[in-house]
């Protein structure tokens, strides 16, 4: 087992220009920015900006500075309404603001003269452009997210969405959830981000099958953004996308949504190859369930949500075509397909081992081997036919076709999937808001399947996997003057595979008579070939593999706006 360890302590003191994008170390959150003036274009220094959550109708309130700047940042995505006051003009309130994963907006205010009490209020407006970055992304939001057809429910295939990203090549020699090539780099360079902490998985191999650690269900997803260029630098180590996700928190109103999935094979046609073998097409059933719900525990205060999701599924796959011996075969009968040979190198073997030339059924006119007499006796006293060799034959099942030695099948692959998100938002005091949010990701299934469908000898690489994962992430954001705001966040991801051979636990060497195996073998037989040219018998010596994953991070900004 190989354990990785990380942990990362970053603090960033950010000092600049008001509209200068240094004051960007947000990652899940959001920053608006904007300038209040009057109709001849003067500034209104000490204006009163309030901007409100509209789901939770949490505020956070500032004031423009000498220049009739304002700045709010580390704003939880979602919509807003800002109202804008300042004495001897009309009050201005503007709603339907969507703030995004990440976003910074600038958003100015041209208040009238008048009276405080009167309230001019803008409902619609042109779309809002991010003029404040040069990042180039694409955010997927809920609607999306859940309208979209998903195949399998893994919310980062919509990653395709996104210009620059292509699915990675390759897949069927090393498959893997969220595998993507953005604008030509390696799939193993995106950096994911969930709720503001680090989600990247770091197993050996990639044992886990995918790149990112926590895994959320698409209904828990508020949405995600996808930054495929001039990203800033506290994701300096991605060269490909930063993939930033975050899961949905409550709100003043009680919510929920639940869903069932259903897929089986009623309709589906048998593949070309199953056809070609005279065989049915494998059995498809799968199932996948859940809900989500979130709300109030306070009213504009303190708010919850959960999700939870199951999927069962059991889905035949096509593993390719093994080479098996045929009933004439095992009994020592090439007469199906003779074996040629040349003259010189059936001269060599009786000179390297004469003791079985009894046991050969040899034509020398045309040079090939009819098979082998394994009722005879050699000449050393030993029967040519080895019992071992019997016991480890009748491990080939029969060959269906086409080919005289091919053997297809489409044996079924049990999944098993559980998941789910807890998430709790809390507002101490008008200075401190807090949230929590657990991530769980649990796996089983078979992985690397081959042909054969004993579990002693599956010509492949058969393996039972277990994949379990934990994410959790804390921040706390504390707004220490107008002009100074704290936010520090600490969070962890753990990653856990297994991978275990599919043969029974014990070693099954003495059941076939083999008595020099290499040392006591934990599951099954060793690796085996006792007909050349046959596939493998037997379990290779990596599994079991036990894979871990861990990262542990504290990340504190403190932001100071000046000018």
């Amino acid at each position: 087992m190989r354990a990785a360890v990380y942990c990362s302590v970053v603090v960033i003191c950010l000092a600049g220009f008001l509209f200068t994008p240094a004051l960007e170390a947000q990652t899940n959150s959001g920053v608006i920015v904007g300038t209040v003036s009057d109709p001849t274009g003067a500034v209104i220094p000490g204006a009163t900006v309030t901007i409100t959550q509209s789901e939770t109708q949490v505020t956070a309130a500032s004031e423009t500075n000498a220049v009739g700047n304002y700045v709010s940042t580390l704003l939880r995505a979602g919509p807003y309404e800002i109202r804008v006051e300042a004495q001897g003009f009309q009050s201005v309130l503007r709603r339907g603001i969507v703030l995004h994963v990440n976003d910074r907006l600038q958003l100015n205010f041209t208040l009238q003269p008048g009276a405080v009490a009167e309230v001019i209020e803008v409902t619609g407006g042109a779309p809002l452009l991010e003029t404040q970055t040069g990042d180039v992304s694409s955010v997927i939001d809920s609607r999306a997210i859940a309208d979209l057809p998903l195949d399998g429910r893994n919310y980062i295939d919509l990653m395709l969405l996104a210009p620059g990203v292509l699915q990675a090549p390759n897949l069927g020699s090393n498959p893997r959830e969220g595998r993507f090539t953005v604008n030509g780099n390696s799939s193993l360079q995106n950096y994911f981000v969930l709720n503001g902490v680090d989600n990247n998985s770091f197993t050996q191999n990639a044992q886990d099958r995918s790149p990112q650690v926590g895994r959320p269900a698409p209904d828990a997803l508020r949405e995600f953004k996808i930054q495929t260029r001039t990203y800033t630098a506290e994701f300096g180590w991605a060269v490909g996308a930063v993939i930033n996700t975050e899961v949905k928190g409550g709100s003043n109103g009680l919510h929920g949504r639940a869903w069932w999935f259903h897929r089986n094979d009623n309709l589906n046609a048998t593949n070309f190859f199953l056809n070609r073998a005279g065989q049915e097409q494998g059995e498809q059933r799968r199932n996948q369930w859940g809900f989500a719900v979130g709300g109030p525990i306070i009213r504009d205060k303190t708010f919850w949500f959960f999700d939870y999701e199951n999927s069962d599924a059991s889905e035949g796959q096509s593993v390719g075509v093994a080479q098996v011996p045929t009933a004439l075969y095992r009994q020592g009968d090439f007469s199906e397909q003779p074996i040629p040979f040349s003259a010189a190198d059936f001269a060599n073997f009786l000179v390297q081992i004469p003791e079985e030339a009894p046991c050969l059924n040899v034509d020398t006119t045309n040079n090939l081997l009819l098979g082998l007499n394994l009722t005879a006796m050699r000449t050393d006293g030993r029967p040519c036919g080895d019992p071992v060799g019997f016991a480890l034959v009748e491990l080939y099942p029969l060959p269906t076709g086409p080919g005289l030695f091919d053997f297809s099948a489409s044996p079924p692959k049990p999944f098993r999937q559980n998941r789910f998100d807890l998430r709790f938002d809390h507002q101490l005091t008008a200075k401190d808001n807090v949230y929590g949010v657990y991530d769980f990701f649990d796996v089983e299934t078979i992985v690397e399947q081959g042909a054969l469908p004993n579990p002693l000898a599956t010509g492949g690489f058969t393996g039972f996997s277990n994949v379990r994962t934990h994410v959790i992430s804390l921040a706390w954001v504390h707004t220490l003057s107008p002009t100074v705001i704290n936010d520090a966040r600490f969070g962890v991801n753990r990653v856990f595979s297994t991978t275990d051979p599919v043969a029974p636990a014990g070693d099954a060497c003495p059941d076939f008579g083999l008595t020099n195996c290499p040392g006591t073998f934990a599951f099954g037989l060793p690796p085996i070939r006792p007909v050349a040219g046959f596939s493998s018998l037997g379990t290779f010596p990596w599994r079991p593999q036990n894979s871990r994953s861990q990262i542990w991070q504290a990340i504190d900004n403190l932001s100071y706006m000046r000018g």
